[in-house]
């Protein structure tokens, strides 16, 4: 190739490239927070009664929610941040939710539906909300390519079984409600699993009831779960272009 034909394959692979990228861009945020529920002889799905000398415990899994951020707009406001259960539980103050301080940015999206970019993207900016559109993505080409400079990903689902043994616990995955889901390109998807763990109960609660005193063992591994493709990948902005 003569310096001629490289220079104009060049120029038009930039000019190319700047094409598809929008007007504005939404920035999508990535991070997760750690769920304790909890399991013993008086743990139910929607209740915690507090028999004598029950063996409280914990079953843990962390959680993927999304936000974005631009110069126009953003649900950060709307991270959730470290919760704990409402009421106590059996008279203990404990934690629900710890989530991680920094979101850490994951793709961009179009903030408009123009051009290529024509596919609305929901994702849930945490569980006390429902779906949102977070912005536009492009399709992949008839031969499962993204156009240039764009990221071909996944919406990837996670379907956890309801934890109920060795101890009856409020870890019920009913239609899904504890399925979790991700954002991943085909190589993350690889290394993903998502995963159940318990601390089991090693001092149990009082004879009146009272589980204040109770003491949880280490964290150990109950199950793990692969993640599976749920609808047909999309383009999106990588990452690397905020880099």
């Amino acid at each position: 190739m003569n310096i001629f034909v490289l220079l104009f394959s060049l120029f038009f692979q930039s000019e190319s490239f700047a094409w598809y990228f929008p007007r504005e861009a939404n920035t999508v945020y990535r991070y997760q927070c750690e769920f304790q529920f909890l399991e013993g002889e008086g743990v139910s799905e929607n209740s915690i009664s507090c028999p004598s000398h029950q063996k409280l415990g914990l079953v843990q899994a962390s959680y993927t929610f999304y936000l974005f951020s631009s110069p126009w707009g953003s649900n950060i406001h709307k991270k959730l941040q470290t919760a704990m259960y409402p009421n106590p539980v059996c008279e203990r103050i404990q934690e629900r939710a710890h989530c991680d301080s920094n979101p850490q940015p994951k793709f961009q999206l179009s903030r408009w539906r123009e051009g290529i970019f024509q596919v609305a993207i929901s994702l849930s900016p945490n569980p006390q909300y429902g779906l949102e559109i977070y912005g536009f993505a492009a399709m992949p080409d008839g031969n499962g390519f993204c156009p240039m400079g764009l990221e071909k990903v996944w919406a990837y689902v996670a379907k956890p079984d309801s934890q109920e043994f060795p101890l009856p616990s409020n870890f019920r995955n009913r239609n899904g409600w504890l399925n979790n889901l991700e954002v991943l390109s085909e190589q993350e998807a690889e290394l993903a699993s998502f995963s159940v763990y318990r601390s089991p109960n090693l001092f149990p609660c009082a004879a009146n009831g009272s589980c204040v005193d109770a003491v949880f063992g280490e964290r150990e591994l109950a199950n793990t779960y692969l993640y599976e493709k749920t609808q047909s990948p999309v383009c999106v902005i990588p990452r690397s272009t905020l880099e």
